[in-house]
């Protein structure tokens, strides 16, 4: 299969391990020390629903109330089949998406790709981008932000249970989205 590379749009997506490390930046004075660093087991992390139409799962695994002197945050998302991720951009923070299982399709400025399992997309701050699950199956991604701190956004937004509706009206919705700095198209 061959593989691509969009520079121009902000993608990358290579096959196999990557290292994330160019996104994990420099720690501040009060961490010179570092991380503490973490395992993160499978079933671990605060899971969150979004949406009400939606009711996508999106666990936290990495973030700065779990460890505060990390510099990019670490979250997994199962999306069902037919279920997207709407076009948006972040204005504060570079984005990663992983897809470990299941086809997607990305959209990251004018362009739309296929992800296979093994690939990843870079998405740099202030640039378009979204994903449909556009196969049979769930698609199973791993995505993160440098800095961290975004992964509030989903506490805000999301419910403990799949069972509840989000109650933010559209007025709070649009108020915590510029809050987070997350636009959608």
């Amino acid at each position: 299969m061959k593989r691509r590379t969009f520079i121009t749009s902000g993608l990358l997506q290579f096959g196999g391990l990557v290292s994330l490390a160019g996104l994990a930046g420099s720690c501040s004075e009060s961490c010179a020390h570092g991380s503490k660093g973490q395992i993160l087991y499978a079933g671990a992390g605060e899971v969150y629903y979004i949406g009400n139409r939606r009711k996508a799962k999106v666990t936290i695994k990495i973030s700065k109330a779990s460890d505060p002197c990390t510099p990019m945050s670490l979250l997994s998302e199962i999306i069902p089949p037919g279920d997207y991720i709407p076009v948006h951009q972040h204005l504060n923070e570079d984005e990663f998406i992983f897809i470990y299982r299941g086809n997607a399709s990305v959209f990251v400025e004018h362009e739309e790709q296929e992800m296979l399992p093994g690939d990843l997309a870079f998405i740099p701050r202030k640039k378009w981008h979204g994903l449909k699950n556009k196969g049979n199956e769930y698609v199973h991604m791993i995505f993160g932000y440098s800095p961290a701190g975004f992964e509030d956004y989903f506490r805000a937004i999301g419910t403990k249970s799949i069972k509840d509706k989000t109650n933010l009206s559209p007025e709070a919705w649009e108020e915590t989205s510029k809050k987070y700095g997350v636009i959608y198209r």
